[in-house]
């Protein structure tokens, strides 16, 4: 077939029969190319579907991985600041100029608002905690008093504004003849015969000894 036939002015020049038929040829030529073109593009959208579906997916994984981050780091640093803020409770009760002085004093008072009488106040070698980041304060006392008084004043050293550890204490009878161990909160307390110290002439009472700490804070 001459090319100028599918130019227009050659398909001017064909006879009407022939024009028809080429134009219905081109006609259905064009629907082939067009139906192979829809085919084509149909049988491409399932996997293109699929590839969408896939990324869809994909984003709202990445979207809730995000959420649990961002509520893992809200709860870190929840975590933090509170942290921040019991660390800075402890620091106040662990002041860095604390003497053992000034405890001494303290226990003092609380000894004898409660009725004790103290027969010796004696700092003993500071040390560093195991913690690493305070240290040890501890101090000897000894003196007379009851049972019951020594209860309250055990009770009455959580009033204090410092952290305080009551690590031994030991209380002596004369009147027992034989050593037992007797129940204290939750410290077992030594009851041995002694008599070191004449408590009659004091007030009464039985002798006793402990040794308690406070701490300060160490940068």
């Amino acid at each position: 077939m001459n090319k100028d036939i599918l130019s227009l002015s050659g398909l001017a020049k064909l006879k009407a029969p022939i024009r028809y038929g080429v134009v219905v040829v081109v006609f259905i030529i064009s629907a082939v190319v067009a139906a192979l073109g829809l085919i084509y593009s149909y049988s491409a959208y399932p996997e293109k579907f699929e590839q969408l579906a896939r990324d869809e997916e994909s984003k709202l994984d990445e979207l809730e991985r995000r959420q649990r981050a961002s509520l893992l780091v809200e709860h870190y640093e929840s975590s933090i600041k509170e942290a921040e803020k019991t660390l800075g409770e402890i620091k106040l009760m662990l002041p860095e100029t604390v003497e053992a002085s000034n405890f001494m004093a303290e226990l003092h008072r609380n000894a004898t608002e409660n009725d004790i009488y103290l027969t010796r106040r004696t700092p003993l070698a500071m040390k560093k905690h195991k913690s690493g980041f305070v240290e040890e304060i501890p101090v000897l006392i000894e003196g007379c008093a009851s049972y019951h008084r020594i209860g309250d004043f055990v009770a009455n050293l959580s009033n204090l504004q410092r952290i305080i550890t009551l690590d031994e204490f030991t209380m002596s009878d004369p009147d027992l003849l034989n050593n037992r161990q007797v129940s204290f909160g939750n410290l077992g307390v030594n009851i041995r015969v002694s008599n070191r110290v004449n408590c009659e002439q004091v007030g009464g009472g039985y002798p006793f000894s402990a040794t308690i700490s406070t701490y300060k804070y160490v940068e």
